[in-house]
């Protein structure tokens, strides 16, 4: 099966699970279908960048119904599963016509991906390192400190561009985050979006896990990451079991969306 032919078949299988759904929401459970169809456009979102572009993939993404009947619950469904398969439809006409899109996908490489995780990974390993090595200045000159999450961000970020050229500032507001926002890093190319936060007395496992599931969910949606690094910067020990709370956190990856948890110092 050659690429644009497996790249047809993958969209098209798409659209007859979305036949599926609206059949089954018909004679069956309708709030069901909603949830099934929630999942199937993040699903979808996800293929489409990788088999495609991420540019199409923020298409679908974007596809919502312009207005609801509060009179015809089932027709508001439908008329949203329309809507996507509509999109569906021209996509696959347009990958007929031009085959080069499916073969210049945003796809990266997987050397490229396992060596920019290592860098990645070893800043993150040494961040406490060179943190301590901040406070020791010279001729007695007042040191720098880390006091919060915003310092993290900071410096991570400053190493982080050592590494690599592309690096863009990732900024939202989760449910979480009281009204400020917070900042991640993309690495365009990579792939890669990188996550920071830092323990303190009232922020430990507990708030810090919940925080990293609705970051997860958020990321597992975003067409241009395909790994999401979570680091953990614990100078005061609070995590008390590293090892499971990371294997809690990275059990949620698939095979799409790889999630590395990189708690410092352990």
């Amino acid at each position: 099966m050659t690429e644009m032919t497996s790249v047809l078949a993958e969209l098209e299988q798409l659209r007859i699970d979305l036949a599926t759904i609206l059949r089954d929401a018909q004679s069956g459970d309708l709030q069901l279908g909603w949830e099934r169809l929630d999942r199937w456009k993040d699903r979808s979102v996800r293929r489409i960048s990788t088999l495609v572009s991420s540019k199409e993939a923020a298409r679908l993404r974007k596809k919502q119904l312009g207005a609801f009947s509060m009179m015809d619950p089932y027709g508001n469904f439908r008329d949203l599963v329309e809507l996507y398969d509509s999109y569906m439809q021209t996509l696959i006409e347009e990958v007929k016509r031009d085959p080069g899109l499916a073969e210049s996908a945003d796809q990266v490489d997987p050397d490229r991906l396992e060596t920019s995780l290592s860098r990645v990974r070893r800043i993150c390993e040494r961040f406490h390192i060179f943190v301590k090595q901040l406070r020791q200045r010279h001729d007695g000159r007042p040191g720098f400190d880390v006091d919060d999450e915003y310092d993290v961000q900071d410096l991570l970020h400053a190493l982080v561009k050592i590494q690599f050229d592309d690096i863009r500032p990732e900024e939202w507001t989760p449910s979480y985050a009281g009204g400020s926002a917070r900042m991640d890093f993309l690495l365009k190319a990579e792939k890669i979006v990188v996550e920071a936060k830092k323990t303190r007395k009232n922020h430990r496992e507990k708030q810090i896990g919940e925080e990293l599931l609705i970051d997860i969910a958020k990321y597992a949606q975003h067409a241009d990451c395909r790994s999401l690094v979570c680091f953990i910067y614990d100078p005061e020990g609070f995590i008390s079991n590293p090892t499971g709370f990371r294997a809690d956190l990275e059990k949620q990856s698939t095979a799409q969306f790889r999630i590395v948890v990189i708690i410092n110092p352990t």
